[in-house]
């Protein structure tokens, strides 16, 4: 039986070796649609979701990611730990790749006006939208021109929009996203913002569209286009730990010069190399490591708990071990 037989889930658990169970459930859910909103909290690993369900979506590419500048290196860092040989083209200061290249580009949203009739001139088969915040106002032109992006692109490119900002305290934000991913709440600004905005004149007679109202059914309106989760509702995490243990962090000024203190915490772990490990955690700007203490009961009072607390850093340093 194929891959492609499967169902979402089975499909995903196929896909997803290593990975936390609510995020091989975010893989399923980006598997099961063309047009989707992953919008779950910092740290519970968007960036790998979405290039394991883009890549199994249309495996031959290319594919294009927008993000901001600050994320481009994440956003190649983490693509070369689910695919070691995949070619990745980061935009700036070098132009974008000419048509015909099926790796990955990633751009960052500042260069979007100055290389866009370039971008268009590409067959994208996948369009990442990271920190989607960044497009919540729906009259700005990088707003404009990254629904163009999508509009414009020959055939149906699969659209993944991340963003670990919650939006639906100030509806209006949630438009772009969802003109993005060709929802029908997305089409109409005056209609959404009447319905989901509290949209009223002020006494200069114009429109204000900063309120809420509806939230209960806007909420229902994004079920099966947009999936959130939160730290504290991912139990995966939390039976990791579990809650009679002392959890602490460790900071990575705590961390530089205390290599005795790095292998006690991870005794079986005597071969990785420190020192790369730690500079790949600053590189990405992880300002801190979550380690439990002494697990209870354990026979060997120097063991620990031999997990960190996001998948993220395991996969860090198991590529720093390889490397």
């Amino acid at each position: 039986m194929g891959i492609n037989t499967l169902d979402t889930t089975s499909r995903a658990e196929l896909l997803a070796q290593g990975l936390y169970p609510h995020q091989v459930e975010g893989l399923a859910f980006l598997l099961g649609r063309r047009r989707s909103i992953l919008a779950d909290d910092m740290g519970l690993g968007k960036t790998r979701q979405s290039v394991l369900a883009m890549t199994h979506s249309e495996p031959d590419g290319p594919w294009l990611v927008l993000c901001p500048a600050s994320v481009k290196r994440n956003w190649e860092r983490e693509i070369h730990m689910v695919l070691p040989d995949a070619a990745v083209h980061i935009v700036g200061p070098t132009p974008p790749p000419p048509p015909g290249d099926a790796g990955w580009v990633v751009i960052n949203y500042d260069l979007l006006k100055r290389h866009f009739d370039a971008l268009l001139t590409h067959r994208w088969r996948g369009l990442v939208f990271d920190e989607a915040h960044y497009l919540k106002n729906h009259t700005s032109l990088r707003s404009k021109l990254a629904s163009r992006l999508v509009t414009e692109t020959a055939g149906d490119p699969v659209v993944h929009v991340l963003t670990g900002t919650p939006l639906t305290n100030r509806p209006r934000d949630l438009f772009p996203l969802l003109r993005l991913v060709d929802h029908s709440l997305g089409r109409s600004f005056f209609g959404f913002a009447k319905r989901y905005c509290a949209a009223e004149k002020n006494e200069y007679g114009y429109w204000v569209t900063t309120g809420a109202s509806n939230q209960e059914e806007l909420a229902v309106q994004l079920h099966g286009i947009m999936l959130r989760r939160r730290k504290e509702e991912v139990h995966d995490l939390i039976r990791t730990f579990g809650k009679q243990k002392k959890i602490f962090n460790i900071h990575l000024r705590n961390i530089i010069g205390k290599r005795d203190r790095f292998m006690e915490v991870y005794p079986d772990n005597g071969d990785i190399n420190f020192v790369r490990v730690v500079r790949t955690l600053a590189d990405v700007k992880y300002p801190y490591m979550i380690m439990p203490d002494h697990v209870p009961g354990h026979p060997d009072p120097a063991s620990r708990h031999q997990a960190f607390a996001y998948g993220d850093i395991i996969a860090l340093i198991q590529a720093a071990n390889q490397a």
